[in-house]
Order: C-alpha cells, then sequence, then structure tokens
C-alpha cells in the first residue's frame, strides 16, 4: 500500500511539473511586446530573453529566424531598444558581444526553419 502511495505521489508531482506549451507560448509574446512595442520590430524573432545588468535589461539573448530577417536589421532594433532605455549609461547604440551561432526549429506545423542566436547588449556610454 506504502508503494502505491508513494508512485501515485510520484507521479502527482510530475504531472504538476508538465510545461502547457500554449501559456509558455503567450508568455514568450507578452515579453517580446514588453522588449519591442513595435510590431514590426518582433518580426522574423523566435526568442527574446533580457538580462538584467546594473537595474537596466541592457543584454538580449535573441534567437531570430534567418530567412525573415537579417542580424543587420536585428542589431538595429536592440540599438532602438536600448536608445529607449533613457540611460545616461547607454549610448543607445548596441552590438553583437557573442555569436551563438545558428539552430535548426521545430514549426506547429510540421518541418523546421533555421534561427540565429546572438547575445546584444548596449554600448555603454
Amino acid at each position: 500500500m506504502k508503494r502505491h502511495l508513494v508512485t501515485a505521489l510520484a507521479f502527482a508531482g510530475l504531472a504538476a511539473c508538465a510545461v502547457d506549451p500554449q501559456a509558455v507560448t503567450e508568455r514568450r509574446a507578452d515579453l517580446m511586446e514588453r522588449l519591442f512595442p513595435d510590431p514590426t520590430d518582433r518580426e522574423g524573432l523566435y526568442l527574446v530573453f533580457p538580462i538584467r545588468t546594473g537595474g537596466l535589461n541592457r543584454t538580449l539573448l535573441i534567437t531570430h529566424y534567418v530567412d525573415t530577417v537579417s542580424r543587420e536589421e536585428v542589431l538595429r532594433r536592440v540599438a532602438r531598444y536600448c536608445a529607449g532605455l533613457g540611460s545616461a549609461e547607454l549610448t543607445g547604440e548596441a552590438r553583437l558581444v557573442k555569436d551563438l551561432g545558428p539552430r535548426k526549429f521545430s514549426q506547429p506545423g510540421g518541418g523546421t526553419r533555421t534561427g540565429f542566436r546572438g547575445r546584444y547588449t548596449c554600448v555603454s556610454a
């Protein structure tokens, strides 16, 4: 009996940890919208993750689809984001500080797309 209870609790614990793909997609979209309010700046982006440094989200880990948006365009978008922070500590410019390389991403309808991952940062004044 004790073994059955432990097994049932283990399964219940695993079920509680299950990830809801729809909730993940919604959280990802909400975060991107907060960081890039202009819808055109979100086009071609797969994932944006801010890293807080010195009270500011001055570094962004970004994955974008290479067939939709270029690295140069992503860099321009990040520069606009940096300028929008309005910090005297920053120049309003951005740079790619780490090339994390390409990666294939599975698509909901099947197939894959190639994305580029990089760490972009706002340039300090």
